[in-house]
């Protein structure tokens, strides 16, 4: 709930308060799902078959498996925002779902639990600006 529903509905709050539209939140999508698989998470470097099928062998620039970032940039863009916040809108049209509760304490519970996943021993640790080159 933390990792997905907040960054969701923080950022629906933010679009509504701003007054954008749902490309607007697209966007901001594509951003979250970059914080969340290359902060959190770190599989924009990661290497592994089990986690990425046919996406852990080609594709990797200075540690970063591109092929796979950009596919799970627009996968959290899509899945984890946009399509949340629709369903969330259909329900809910008018109004706000936090009320006058400071979306700062929802920040700063996404910013914990990222923090945690980083310093977890299951988070993969890229070696930044590693080229590798293998003949």
């Amino acid at each position: 709930m933390i990792l997905y529903g907040f960054p969701a509905l923080i950022l629906r709050e933010y679009v509504r308060r701003k007054g954008l539209g749902y490309h607007s939140l697209m966007f901001l999508g594509m951003l979250e799902g970059v914080l969340m698989e290359g902060l959190a998470v770190n599989t924009f470097y990661s290497d592994s078959q089990a986690k990425l099928d046919l996406f852990s062998s080609y594709g990797r620039i200075m540690g970063v498996n591109w092929n796979w970032a950009l596919y799970l940039t627009f996968f959290h863009s899509i899945y984890s925002v946009l399509v949340p916040v629709m369903l969330v809108d259909s329900i809910y049209p008018d109004g706000s779902l936090t009320g006058e509760m400071p979306l700062s304490y929802m920040m700063a519970a996404v910013a914990g639990v990222t923090l945690l996943f980083n310093l977890s021993e299951d988070t993969y640790r890229p070696l930044f600006f590693l080229i590798t080159y293998s003949p």
